[in-house]
């Protein structure tokens, strides 16, 4: 018996022995993961913190980068607002060799076209007036002429009138004269015929 009681004694020893390893092995794993975790932790706490601090410290350059951006965006919109609501005599200041300069440049070379084309249709308009001027002035002139001829027609037509008749009274004249010659002629020579016999 007693060597059955020192065999599973021995086993006991040697099964508590394991499981006093094994506990020591998961001991120190537990470890590992608590060690692991608050590593991870710190990890964490870092990434938010530098996350925080580039945040903190971008926003100042976001602000400037938006301000040098936004503000001559808007002098752009006012300028092109002046445009369009007619004022031409705009100004537009240009420096720099960026997107914003060249948009106001643009702006600034849309107002110079702009102003030289409404130059152009003033003097276009003006010229169209003067040459309206001109025709009303020849076509009044026109007008005062045609009255002119057409009263010298009349006139001229009247005297024609005048001179058929008085050409047709001078013909019936004429013809009276012929047969008053002819009977004198006529009478003449019956005379004239009657003497000699």
């Amino acid at each position: 018996r007693e060597g059955n009681l020192q065999a599973v004694r021995g086993t006991g020893e040697a099964h508590v022995a394991a499981t006093r390893a094994a506990l020591e092995r998961h001991a120190g794993e537990a470890v590992a993961v608590a060690g692991l975790e608050e590593r991870v932790a710190h990890s964490r706490r870092l990434l938010l913190g530098v996350f925080l601090a580039l945040t903190l410290l971008s926003v100042p350059f976001v602000v400037v980068l938006l301000m040098h951006v936004l503000r001559p965006m808007y002098v752009a919109v006012r300028i092109a607002r002046k445009v369009a609501d007619g004022d031409l005599t705009v100004k537009v200041r240009t420096g720099g060799h960026d997107e914003m300069a060249r948009l106001m440049l643009a702006l600034d070379d849309m107002s110079v076209s702009l102003r030289r084309i409404v130059r152009q249709v003033m003097g276009g308009a003006g010229g169209v007036a003067a040459t309206a001027a001109q025709l009303r002035a020849g076509h009044q002139d026109l007008s005062q002429r045609t009255e002119t001829q057409a009263s010298t027609l009349q006139q001229t037509a009247s005297s024609i009138e005048e001179l058929t008749a008085t050409v047709a009274q001078n013909a019936g004249h004429a013809r009276e004269a012929s047969q008053l010659a002819a009977g004198a002629a006529g009478g003449a020579r019956e005379g004239g015929g009657g003497g000699g016999g």
